[in-house]
């Protein structure tokens, strides 16, 4: 018996070796290709200066924080990972010995951690940016919208229901795991990954009003409702949206919470677009729309680790 354990204990020791070092081989990788800090730490702060200077801090700065999450979980995770099945270094560390969904999980622990550096970077560099906001609003918005009370910095950041929001991040960065990650399985070459990758990225930051203020998409029926076939991350970015303006206000009337079903999530149109008129109250997400948000990301988290189990193979040369 207590030579068996010894075999054991000696079995997950090797395996413990063995994945350490792969760790290793993925930091050193990651920070050593352009793609990796570029999407985690550059891409979001692009956006995060356009979009929130050009349209305002008070619209764009919910969805720029999940921009680096989603760039890193369709581009650079997927990127990495393909590169690496592909490498003779597989066959150096007896990785098949270990099992691949082993080193999979390892792989995709490292990227779930760097979506959240980058998160957090997204939301510190906000603070830096427009700290001059803290306690007042731009000139620009109190000559444009005299009649609506638009929130400083401060009240912003006090508005968030942080537990929904921090829940709804969470969803996003899984959701994105799994669409890296068949990515990967799909993929012959590594053409295909930054091409679809991209263009699925797109889709879904237009889609999912990560771009736009969201009540402009829901003004575009036919797009709405084709986000929710097109976009795995339309249904979890909605609800980083709703949780990030928390407490009633002009993107909030009503008050709502992402699992408040018997509260509809209302905003005022402040751009008129669409048909829409200025100050009118936008019907974002119905009760139904509320109860979907939450059931469809983990439908789409499911089915993409199903295929993605049937279909990913290391590739040793």
């Amino acid at each position: 018996m207590a030579k068996k354990q010894q075999l054991l204990a000696k079995k997950y020791s090797n395996d413990f070796h063995q994945m350490f070092a792969i760790l290793k081989i993925i930091n050193a990788d990651f920070w050593k290709n352009f793609s990796g800090p570029f999407f985690t730490f550059c891409f979001p702060l692009i956006f995060i200066c356009i979009l929130g200077w050009v349209l305002g801090y008070f619209f764009m700065l919910c969805g720029a924080m999940q921009i680096g999450i989603v760039a890193v979980s369709l581009s650079s995770m997927p990127q990495a990972i393909f590169d690496f099945k592909q490498s003779s270094l597989m066959k150096r560390f007896g990785i098949l010995s270990i099992g691949q969904f082993k080193v999979l999980f390892v792989m995709a622990l490292y990227y779930f951690i760097i979506m959240w550096v980058s998160f957090f970077w997204s939301l510190l560099m906000s603070l830096l940016i427009f700290c001059v906001y803290w306690n007042k609003v731009p000139g620009w918005v109190s000559s444009s919208f005299p009649m609506i009370n638009i929130d400083t910095m401060k009240q912003l950041l006090q508005n968030i229901s942080w537990a929904e929001f921090l829940y709804s991040t969470f969803i996003v960065s899984i959701t994105g795991i799994s669409c890296g990650l068949l990515l990967v399985s799909l993929a012959k070459t590594s053409i295909f990954i930054q091409s679809f990758g991209i263009i699925l990225m797109i889709t879904s930051l237009f889609l999912s009003g990560q771009f736009f203020p969201i009540y402009m998409v829901k003004n575009v029926k036919f797009m709405w409702w084709v986000g929710y076939f097109v976009s795995p991350f339309k249904c979890s970015i909605g609800t980083c949206i709703e949780s990030w303006y928390g407490s009633q206000g002009v993107f909030n009337v009503t008050g709502s919470h992402i699992f408040n079903f018997n509260k509809d999530y209302v905003m005022q149109c402040l751009i008129p677009i669409g048909g829409s008129k200025f100050g009118e109250e936008i019907n974002i997400f119905n009760k139904s729309e509320k109860i979907v948000n939450i059931i469809i990301p983990f439908v789409w988290i499911i089915l993409l680790n199903v295929i993605t189990s049937f279909k990913f193979r290391w590739s040793v040369r």
